[in-house]
């Protein structure tokens, strides 16, 4: 598992990861986004409408940012290992 980067350039692990960083980068500008767009809805509202959205879209932050977290970490250590293994 901590194998798979071995041998790939940084930019595609960083165009991996791109689509998770999205993620939670709109969730986390929520608020700006809606009022950008002329709406005035905040957490507490999108909460007492939608919970079950708002669930969902914690659990999906959550899990986008430990796979974020997991291929950095995993990212970091084929590196050392590969900064090992030169000297």
């Amino acid at each position: 598992m901590g194998g798979e980067a071995v041998g790939r350039p940084g930019w595609t692990t960083a165009l991996r990861l791109l689509p998770y960083t999205l993620m939670v980068a709109l969730v986390v500008a929520f608020p700006t986004i809606t009022l950008a767009l002329g709406v005035d809805l905040n957490w507490r509202q999108l909460v007492y409408v939608w919970p079950v959205l708002v669930a969902l879209l914690v659990a999906s932050v959550l899990m986008a940012a430990g796979v974020i977290a997991v291929r950095l970490a995993s990212l970091r250590q084929c590196r050392r290992a590969r900064i090992g293994s030169s000297g």
